[in-house]
């Protein structure tokens, strides 16, 4: 899979031959160090050429053609604080949230901005809003006054790499 909006890293080697060339169609391939970014296009996919060289020969044997999927980034999960979606807060004392991938997506290259919140607590029959990823005044003493049991839900819109203007929702028992 080869991510749409995201400098996606190509690692090629040709046994036996002093060179590697990598070409692709449908990506577009820049080499940097001893790898190569592939940066997909429109499409559903795209193919990845792996060719050896052989510098005293000068000859190029085509060693194989690799397809890929091209997808859209992963959606980003919301934290709040360090508490993901599904969490139990052992603390309400957090101020930030945050839009990023958790340990099972390894695309650490990604970074996202939360640009705005809603947050909704059960029971308090009350919603607060901002902008950016600092939660206000209201917002920080609603959760501290929550019974425990009650659900915050945090509704954020994030940017960010490969994103544009997306939704992610996070709701954390107290």
């Amino acid at each position: 899979v080869l991510y749409r909006g995201y400098d996606n890293v190509v690692e090629a080697v040709a046994s036996g031959y002093d060179q590697t060339n990598v070409s692709g169609s449908g990506v577009t391939l820049r080499k940097t160090g001893n790898t190569w970014i592939g940066t997909p296009g429109g499409g559903k996919t795209c193919t990845i050429t792996v060719s050896g060289k052989s510098s005293v020969t000068n000859k190029s044997v085509n060693l194989g053609t690799f397809e890929f999927q091209i997808q859209p980034m992963p959606k980003a999960e919301i934290f709040w604080g360090t508490y993901a979606d599904g969490d139990q807060a052992t603390s309400r004392t957090a101020k930030m949230l945050y839009a990023k991938y958790g340990p099972g997506i390894p695309l650490t290259k990604a970074k996202f901005q939360v640009q705005k919140w809603i947050l909704s607590v059960s029971g308090s029959g009350k919603t607060f809003s901002g902008t950016g990823n600092t939660l206000s005044a209201d917002a920080l003493k609603i959760l501290g006054a929550a019974p425990k049991g009650s659900i915050a839900t945090f509704s954020c819109v994030y940017s960010g790499t490969g994103t544009g203007g997306k939704p992610s929702t996070a709701a954390i028992k107290l």
